[in-house]
């Protein structure tokens, strides 16, 4: 597996979660991808606590790819939770000025 296909996943991975609106989707996408990346390092952590386990020396770059693919996964999903966030106080501060300038303005209907 070359360097540039490791990266386009890796950015995809850090993107789409990011560009996704619908929450649902989101998990899903989350959920499909995020679940066999955590069964790959329950596998890899079992696999090295054994006491005849001994590597091998090819094992460095596949941690380095796992770590830079579950990290931009996790990355993403992170980036994806700020903007909800963000733009729940962007709304919060619009009600809020809306409120403010129109607040005081009744109807005697």
């Amino acid at each position: 597996m070359s360097i540039e296909i490791v990266l386009a996943i890796s950015a995809s991975l850090l993107v789409i979660p990011v560009l996704i609106t619908r929450w649902l989707w989101f998990w899903v996408f989350s959920l499909v991808l995020g679940l066999p990346m955590v069964a790959v390092w329950a596998v890899y952590f079992y696999q090295t606590s054994q006491p005849e386990y001994s590597g091998s020396p090819q094992e460095f770059f596949g941690i380095l790819i796992m770590v830079l693919v579950s990290g931009s996964l996790a990355a993403g999903m992170f980036l994806r939770y700020i903007r909800w966030v963000v733009g729940l106080k962007v709304h919060e501060i619009k009600v809020a000025k809306s409120l403010v300038s129109g607040g005081g303005q009744r109807s005697n209907t």
